[in-house]
């Protein structure tokens, strides 16, 4: 599977020079190229991607402008700025940027940052096997949100689909790698990175929503303070990125 690119340049020649630049790359995909801040915004609020290369500068909005507004929504894409002003660099880091390549061009360094990213997002994601009849589903760890019991099966809900699997929760548990994943209850193990709202349910429990997802777990009541730590101790070198009815 492809990494998906999103480019943000309004220099056009330097725009198809990027643009040559990744589809060299067998393991990347050009989905979307714009020439504005706003253009660049509306593009990544609708197309999948992974990574994203914006210059800083451009009409309507800057790229800084840009990534401050949508990087709580979208805590997992890689971003790499490209401009000529060195006093953005502070912006970057505290945005979490992959790399802060500046102009003239530097297609090397580009290079090199394309190809860290390709071992980390593809070499080294661990991707699991799921039994679903006669055949086995794969689905990359940090594209799941959540597996929850469903009779003496599962249901898995992905970033693409959801759908049924033959393990039971504890056969699931023992494949995922739990650093990523909690068991809120007996019945979910959640993915703490996808998780956006944690809201009070009944008396018992609180409800799990997740970020651009019409999905809902639960959380068990006497798991409450464990999964708030799992998640502070998760995002402390981040800004915040979960928001919940109750302080977390």
């Amino acid at each position: 599977m492809a990494l998906r690119v999103v480019i943000a340049e309004d220099e056009e020649l330097l725009r198809r020079q990027i643009v040559k630049i990744v589809s060299s790359f067998e393991d990347f995909e050009v989905v979307a190229s714009c020439e504005t801040g706003a253009e660049f915004l509306k593009t990544i609020k609708r197309i999948k991607h992974e990574i994203a290369l914006v210059d800083i500068f451009m009409p309507g909005m800057t790229g800084i402008e840009v990534v401050k507004a949508v990087r709580d929504s979208l805590p997992e894409t890689e971003f790499i700025f490209i401009t000529a002003h060195e006093e953005f660099i502070r912006d970057a880091v505290e945005l979490y940027a992959a790399d802060y390549i500046q102009k003239p061009f530097d297609e090397e360094r580009l290079i090199k940052t394309l190809n860290r990213l390709r071992k980390r997002l593809i070499i080294g994601e661990k991707s699991v096997e799921f039994k679903v009849g006669k055949e086995m589903a794969m689905v990359r760890e940090r594209d799941l949100y959540f597996v929850e019991a469903f009779y003496k099966k599962t249901k898995v809900y992905t970033e693409d689909d959801e759908f049924v699997s033959d393990y039971t929760l504890g056969q699931v548990e023992e494949i995922l790698d739990m650093d990523r994943f909690f068991k809120t209850s007996r019945s979910f193990l959640v993915n703490v990175n996808k998780v956006n709202i944690i809201r009070p349910y009944n008396r018992s429990s609180y409800e799990v929503i997740f970020k651009n997802k019409n999905y809902s777990a639960f959380l068990s009541k006497w798991r409450y303070e464990d999964f708030r730590a799992r998640i502070k101790a998760k995002n402390a070198a981040k800004e915040e990125i979960v928001s919940t009815n109750k302080e977390i």
